[in-house]
């Protein structure tokens, strides 16, 4: 295991550092005898053995478990690199055995397998073992190298010196013949790299390590765009060409673990491509969704830091980053921001203590496991899209929310069906809940003046209830398909167009005489509709101002002012029917 006094996590190591707590376990290793020790598992964390999942060339090592020390301390420097690195397969301490010969003949003769590293020396060529690895190499005609371990015997007829009549001489003669066939091994970094070099020229299994990370310019340094690698752990370069990386704007799809350098000083989100809604343009496979959406001015995806990284379980900082931190494995920024929740972390409402903002897609395609999600006094803003996409449980608040953004809670699966807000926000935003599902009330602070356009687009709302409207945007209720009562509140002046549009279940709206437009196509498609009480009298209501054709016939035939007292009387009349009538229903 690794020294006690080394509190990090492996992840959060750097390759220099890597490679000294290698040195430092193998100087504490006494021999490799066997798979079931603790040495195992602990080459496979730490020194991991390429896997064919990958799809990338690799090449063979073949060596003695007695010259583990010298063979693992070239391969720790192969795949800790800070230039390049090699893709390499070893068999990690397996036994010997009919497990070790099927596993080395599948890794030998697999098409990724571009040939062989063998590291020379007595106690590889007394190996029973080693003599099926030479065989199956030479019988598939793929290319090899060997690294002679002790300078003096870079040959087989140097390491048979004396023993030329041993009948393994000939066979081991023919492939390893003389000096120029063998690299030395030495430790000095520059003959490693010599090795490397050299592996380079004989095989497709190196990669430059900084290729991976594609960048512009930027102020003050570098800005880093792109990821192109396949590694689960990625550790961002602190420079790339003596040039700092002092932004990310990069998606990391396969990440488990990411680490940010100390030089990194901003965040930024991927470019989400816009939807230009291309399917409207054919009329036969133009959805009512994507066409409401277009209708009501066009839903635009929000973004994440890092892309959506599905695979994302844990975020670290370096210590001397002075504007970034992590907690938990969660990133933090020092003015109060929590900037990005990886996907497949343990979220719990500890997550939020002390934040005053959580940033564009911080929880972006979370699972917040708390029953009882609540966000705290400190809490100041929820940024653009902060939740989408998550699951999430009941909403509380304990602060004064000032400012909530759009999409923040867009195609959000709720985990119980109350979102309950307090604080001096104004607007419920653009897309805020749109497509939410699994919510039924949403209880807004008094100060809510408008509810933009699409605000709850398609969502599973059955009531919307506090805060003082003046506005309803473009299709903010439109396709609710549960929402089945809806009473308006005083000083509402504006209902948007498509407000209501598709509201299956709407039977009944209630509209104070404060409103003064009503938008085409607002209460369009509520097949369900029945009655539509206009608190003011009959003149006022012909004085709303409408668009398009103004209000279909089968809505104004709903209409009921109150100066329309019989009206009134034949629709309550109505209305206590239908409730004796649901009433029987759930009795039968």
């Amino acid at each position: 295991m690794l020294p006690k006094t080394i509190q990090r996590t492996w992840q959060e190591y750097s390759n220099e550092e890597k490679l000294i707590a290698i040195e430092a376990y193998l100087d504490g290793m006494k021999s490799l005898e066997n798979a079931e020790n603790t040495h195992l598992q602990w080459l496979r964390e730490h020194l991991p053995a390429h896997r064919l999942s990958d799809g990338r060339n690799y090449v063979f090592v073949s060596y003695s478990h007695r010259d583990f020390a010298k063979v693992y301390r070239d391969l720790a420097t192969f795949l800790y690199n800070a230039d390049k690195k090699v893709r390499f397969w070893y068999d990690e301490g397996l036994p010997a055995g009919k497990n070790w010969a099927e596993e080395v003949k599948k890794y030998i003769e697999h098409p990724n397998c571009v040939g062989a590293i063998f590291y020379l020396s007595e106690n590889l060529l007394s190996s029973a073992a080693v003599l099926q690895e030479v065989e199956m190499i030479a019988s598939s005609g793929k290319p090899y190298v060997s690294v002679a371990l002790d300078k003096d015997k870079f040959s087989a007829a140097r390491i048979f010196k004396g023993r030329e009549n041993d009948p393994l001489f000939e066979k081991f003669n023919a492939f390893f013949p003389d000096a120029d066939t063998a690299l030395i091994y030495d430790e000095e970094y520059e003959n490693v790299l010599y090795r490397i070099n050299k592996i380079e020229e004989t095989f497709n299994v190196t990669e430059d390590v900084l290729s991976d990370f594609i960048c512009e310019e930027t102020e003050g340094g570098l800005k880093l765009v792109a990821y192109e690698g396949k590694n689960t752990d990625v550790f961002i370069p602190e420079k790339i060409n003596d040039k700092p990386i002092v932004a990310v704007k990069a998606e990391f799809s396969t990440a488990k673990s990411l680490f940010i350098p100390k030089t990194v000083r901003s965040i930024e989100l991927p470019d989400v491509p816009e939807d230009t809604y291309p399917d409207l343009e054919q009329e036969n496979t133009a959805s009512v969704f994507r066409l409401m959406e277009s209708m009501s001015g066009g839903y635009q995806r929000t973004g994440a830091p890092f892309g959506e990284a599905e695979n994302l379980a844990v975020i670290r900082v370096d210590n001397a980053n002075p504007y970034f931190y992590d907690k938990d494995g969660v990133l933090y920024a020092v003015d109060g921001t929590l900037v990005r929740v990886p996907p497949c972390a343990d979220v719990t409402g500890e997550t939020l203590l002390g934040v005053k903002k959580i940033g564009e897609g911080a929880f972006y395609g979370c699972l917040v496991k708390d029953d009882e999600f609540t966000l705290p006094e400190s809490l100041e803003t929820i940024a653009d899209g902060a939740f989408a996409h998550s699951k999430v449980g009941i909403m509380a608040m304990e602060g004064e929310l000032l400012d909530m953004g759009k999409n923040v809670f867009s195609d959000v699966t709720f985990r119980f069906p109350i979102l309950d807000f307090q604080g001096d926000f104004s607007a419920v935003k653009s897309f805020a809940f749109r497509n939410a599902t699994k919510l039924d009330v949403v209880f807004l602070p008094p100060l809510v003046e408008k509810i933009e356009n699409g605000a709850f687009f398609s969502s599973s709302v059955q009531l919307v209830t506090g805060g003082m409207w003046t506005e309803i945007g473009e299709g903010a209720f439109a396709l609710c398909s549960l929402l089945d009562c809806i009473d308006l509140p005083e000083g509402l002046e504006k209902i948007g167009d498509y407000a209501f549009y598709g509201c299956e279940s709407l039977w009944q709206v209630d509209i104070p005489e404060s409103v003064r437009y009503i938008g085409e196509g607002a209460f369009d498609n509520c097949e369900s509709l029945r009655y539509v009480n206009y608190k003011g009298t009959r003149k006022q209501f012909n004085e709303i101002q409408t668009s398009g054709e103004g209000l279909p016939f089968e809505v104004l035939s709903l209409v009921v002012c109150k100066d329309e007292k019989f009206r009134r009387m034949k629709n309550a009349i109505k209305r206590w029917l239908r409730k004796i009538a649901e009433g029987l229903l759930k009795k039968v």
